[in-house]
């Protein structure tokens, strides 16, 4: 027997089925929420490239001379660096060169500004329109976007929106800055800093670099958490310091997610002893 198909029964069921399809509304995609530095298993791991290394020995070399009183060898440690990474003098070697004394007890990066990010995955570009706004307020080199979030979201530098994070090992945080800049050795990252790294890499980037220290932050869920973050959530989360005391043994931070959306009972700046508070930068690290 052959079996033969009514048309019309045919076009009026594909037409009920197409009218419910149309007709069922679109699932919205979830805000993943305030993770947006990437946590542990999200992502994968940072592999530190020669750059990166090269900066972390030359502040140590730097941190270490200024400890010792040898102002001359801290200012070529910085020059030597500044030369094999750029091939040209910078500000950082000009001034390098005229530093005399020792590392002040305090400094504070002047201009600072808050920037609350606009969703729960916008840390990183929040944080890094806190850096331009205090380090490089200019339009980008490769885009001529103007600074603002959605500009350091894109492709083209942190590329947070497609990704809807900005995940540690994928190095876009500093790479995204580097492009914005035309900079390619600007910012660099560490891998889960000692204590005495992060010091040294604060009075380095604060007091000579003039630019503020990110820190791509990590609290596991019912552990210790900071800035009245939320205890209950595992949260990978960029923030910057832009201050220092006591030779970076105390800095200020900013926390972007300081919102009504994202963290309501958070300070927009809070301080934190640096010995403690690294244990938030294991999982992760810092750029600078």
């Amino acid at each position: 027997m052959t079996l033969r198909l009514v048309p019309a029964l045919v076009s009026a069921t594909a037409i009920g089925v197409l009218a419910g399809l149309l007709a069922t509304p679109p699932v919205a995609v979830a805000d993943p929420g305030p993770t947006g530095g990437g946590s542990p298993g999200t992502g994968t791991p940072y592999k530190m490239t020669s750059q990166d290394r090269s900066k972390a020995e030359m502040v140590e070399k730097w941190a270490k001379a200024q400890a010792a009183g040898d102002y001359q060898a801290a200012a070529q440690a910085v020059a030597g660096y500044d030369t094999a990474s750029t091939g040209a003098v910078s500000a950082v070697k000009t001034r390098a060169g005229s530093d005399t004394g020792p590392i002040p007890y305090s400094s504070t990066i002047p201009g600072f500004a808050h920037v609350a990010q606009q969703n729960g995955y916008f840390c990183g570009p929040a944080s890094g329109l806190m850096i331009l706004k205090m380090s490089y307020n200019k339009k980008s080199r490769v885009d001529g976007s103007s600074p603002s979030q959605n500009a350091l979201a894109n492709g083209n530098h942190m590329r947070t929106a497609a990704n809807r994070k900005t995940d540690w090992g994928s190095g876009l945080f500093a790479k995204g800055l580097n492009k914005w800049t035309g900079k390619p050795t600007w910012y660099g990252q560490l891998n889960s800093p000692s204590v005495t790294q992060t010091k040294n890499a604060l009075m380095w980037s604060i007091y000579l670099d003039k630019k503020p220290v990110a820190a791509d932050t990590v609290e596991f869920a019912g552990g210790n958490h900071y800035n009245s973050h939320p205890r209950g959530s595992t949260i990978g989360h960029w923030i910057v310091a832009y201050s220092y005391t006591n030779k970076g043994a105390r800095a200020t931070w900013a926390d972007p997610g300081a919102t009504a959306k994202v963290f309501p009972y958070a300070k927009k700046t809070f301080a934190a002893d640096t010995g403690s508070f690294n244990a938030y930068l294991k999982s992760n690290g810092i750029a600078y």
